[in-house]
């Protein structure tokens, strides 16, 4: 396993750093990646992560971060509930 979530998504701290930290990580970074279309795989259109298809050449999604589903200004992302579970100290 090479990849994690927050490798992809990010934390409630900080935005995706691009590195593969899963236990079978050797340090790898999802910058450098390309689909087998030749675009690179992971790439930053302002302040947005998206994320190009292997598969079919002119697909591509965006990456939701995990900071923007906390943030209520965040009008994509946001949401209440994983607000609550991402940032409750105690039950």
């Amino acid at each position: 396993l090479e990849i994690q979530c927050v490798d992809c998504h990010g934390d409630v701290d900080y935005k995706t750093k691009f590195l593969t930290s899963g236990p079978a990580a050797a340090g790898g970074d999802l910058r450098t990646g390309k689909t087998s279309f030749g675009k690179k795989r992971f790439y930053k259109r302002g302040s947005s992560i998206f994320q190009r298809s292997m598969l079919y050449k002119d697909k591509e999604w965006q990456v939701p971060q995990v900071m923007d589903t906390i943030d209520p200004e965040n009008e994509d992302f946001f949401n209440p509930k994983a607000r609550y579970a991402k940032t409750i100290q105690k039950d």
